[in-house]
């Protein structure tokens, strides 16, 4: 196994404790810089509306003040307007609770109710398919020899119906 220099080794140290530094810094520091950064996009997604007002000659003290102004009531109104819809969502989940239950269950319950009943139907066809072919049948031996020698023979084979749909 190759050796490395102690120096290299100091470095390397030096790195990992720096950025261990850093890294704690920044964590408790995360009270002061979090708001920190808050002003600065704040200021620079304000400062063309201020100039802009000033652009119009409005004195910068009102500018300031009226685009701040704007700003706080925008934010409240997003804040009033979520609050009040998570209000209403809480107040109407009890109303939900058995909606949410059947969906519940048919998600524990793979086989839905239009499952059931195409496969139902399915039967009641087959039902009907096999009836039917049977009634035929009898028919056919009742008229007699003549009916047995005009129709066609043909060969019969029976296949195994298949377990499931995919098969």
């Amino acid at each position: 196994m190759a050796r490395t220099s102690p120096a290299k080794d100091i470095s390397t140290l030096l790195t990992v404790v720096t950025a261990v530094v850093v890294i704690l810094a920044l964590y408790f520091a995360r009270v002061i810089l979090v708001p920190l950064a808050l002003a600065v996009l704040f200021t620079f997604l304000l400062t063309p509306l201020a100039g802009a007002l000033e652009r119009i000659h409005f004195p910068r003290f009102l500018a300031i003040f009226l685009v701040v102004g704007i700003a706080i009531a925008a934010f409240g109104g997003v804040g009033w307007t979520v609050g009040n819809q998570v209000l209403d969502v809480t107040n109407q989940l009890p109303s939900y609770k058995s909606n949410i239950r059947a969906k519940i269950d048919s998600i524990r319950n793979p086989r839905s109710r239009r499952l059931d009943s195409a496969a139902d139907a399915v039967k009641e066809i087959g039902k009907e398919i096999t009836d039917a072919s049977s009634n035929t049948v009898e028919n056919a031996s009742g008229k007699g020899k003549r009916a047995a020698a005009t129709a066609p023979s043909a060969p019969v084979q029976v296949y195994q119906p298949a377990s499931n749909p995919f098969d």
